[in-house]
């Protein structure tokens, strides 16, 4: 993040008879905010804290109507700002500190939001490379909960997006609410933080207006776990010595994010039992290794209740090959090495080996036929692909009903290129050994 170097002035300009272009001397008492009564609505003040709730002086807090910024100040020791405004409208608000991240926040006195309070992080050190001059901007507001439905107070929320450039925040409120700005026609990353293991990523926000979310419900931490099962091979019989991993975030090749480890439990004559400790998310995964075949699979578990798995069949290996063709704004580009697996009537088929890779995931009856897309991810070279909020159907004319038979079909339509915000045709074909 770009944090701008600057000189500690506390400057007060005092409202009077006087020219507005008048400078006065500085004055170092504290912040006497005029009462609303004198001044109608007129006033937009506020409170400036760190993560841990302490006032903070010295902050830069920057006003700005129609991106374009009028005025200036700094907090003063009890954390406290204001500016008395001849318009009575929305504006946004800029916060910047040497040693805090920097925010942005609206204010809308014409619908009683004058007053706010913020609460800083600390710098990661990063360079964000971002100005408000640089969007247009909306509104997004919205509720977070507990599970048991309780407000989730100052929770932190990040807006981060794809291509890594503008970042944002915001804590909520006593009563779970919260409501920060983002840019308007650009995808957001909405992130929740959780206290236990993980963030938690509540997919993403695309508009060029004002949003308000439905809201949000944290699964929140758990305590130990029981968990157990039974393992199979292709021929349905016992897994004789193997093992089984749980993750608290997605473990398919090609998604990063699989450290997360909550459990590793042995497999013995096609049973397993563990303990699995701080669940964050709404489900958990795994992967199950056979010893013998050195074959895997991957799966996951969605009723977090009952952490009593269905019956897991192990009959899949990275070795057994086919063909990925895929064809964006009329460049082919063909991966070898994939890979198909089967789960509860779900199918993930993936390939990655190096820079590319192509994963997508659809429920299935087993049979050929048209289904939904639900998740769909394409990296060729530097160049990212993803549908978004385009439903895509993939069409199945061969499904596999026995051992060393193929998954045959086509997935077709309109994908997002995310490095240059476009969408681009393209076809998916694929002929691949499920088992």
């Amino acid at each position: 993040m770009r944090i701008y170097k600057i000189l500690f002035l506390v400057t007060m300009v005092i409202f009077s008879s006087c020219r507005k272009d008048e400078i006065f001397d500085t004055v170092d008492s504290e912040i006497e905010i005029p009462q609303p009564e004198n001044i109608d609505n007129n006033l937009i003040n506020g409170t400036i804290n760190d993560d841990a709730f302490n006032p903070l002086s010295d902050v830069t807090v920057m006003l700005y109507s129609d991106n374009v910024l009028i005025e200036e100040t700094k907090t003063s020791t009890d954390g406290k700002f204001y500016f008395i405004i001849d318009e009575i409208k929305e504006y946004l608000i800029y916060i910047e500190s040497d040693t805090y991240q920097q925010v942005l926040t609206s204010v809308n006195p014409s619908e009683n939001i004058n007053d706010i309070t913020v609460n800083l992080q600390l710098d990661t050190g990063g360079d964000i490379g971002w100005d408000v001059s640089s969007y247009e901007w909306i509104s997004v507001e919205g509720r977070i909960l507990n599970d048991d439905g309780t407000p989730s107070a100052f929770t932190n929320i990040l807006f981060i997006d794809f291509a890594g450039v503008f970042f944002n925040y915001i804590t909520t409120d006593n009563e779970g609410y919260y409501r920060s700005i983002i840019p308007a026609d650009v995808y957001i990353f909405f992130v929740v933080e959780q206290e236990c293991n993980s963030e938690f990523a509540n997919d993403y926000i695309l508009a060029n207006d004002d949003v308000v979310l439905d809201d949000i419900i944290l699964i929140n931490e758990v305590g130990t776990t029981s968990i157990s099962g039974n393992v199979v091979d292709c021929n349905n019989v016992p897994i004789v010595s193997g093992e089984i991993t749980f993750y608290e975030e997605s473990n398919f090749p090609g998604d990063t994010t699989q450290n997360i480890i909550l459990a590793t439990a042995l497999i013995s004559n096609g049973v397993f039992q563990t303990e699995v400790h701080n669940i964050c998310s709404a489900q958990i995964y795994y992967i199950a290794v056979d010893y013998q075949s050195g074959d895997q699979v991957y799966g996951e578990i969605y009723d977090l209740n009952n952490l009593v798995t269905e019956e897991i069949e192990i009959c899949n290996s990275f070795d057994e090959g086919g063909t990925i063709n895929v064809t964006i704004d009329n460049i082919m580009s063909t991966m070898d090495g994939q890979f198909a697996f089967e789960n509860y009537d779900r199918i993930s088929v993936f390939k990655f080996m190096g820079g590319d890779s192509a994963i997508f995931e659809f429920e299935s009856n087993r049979t050929e036929g048209t289904y939904n897309i639900d998740q769909l991810f394409i990296q060729i070279g530097e160049k990212i692909y993803s549908p978004f909020d385009i439903q895509l159907e993939v069409s199945i004319t061969e499904y596999p009903q026995s051992n060393q038979e193929n998954l045959v079909g086509q997935i077709e339509g309109e994908i997002y290129d995310l490095s240059d915000q476009q969408k681009l045709p393209f076809t998916l074909d694929f002929n691949i050994p499920l088992f």
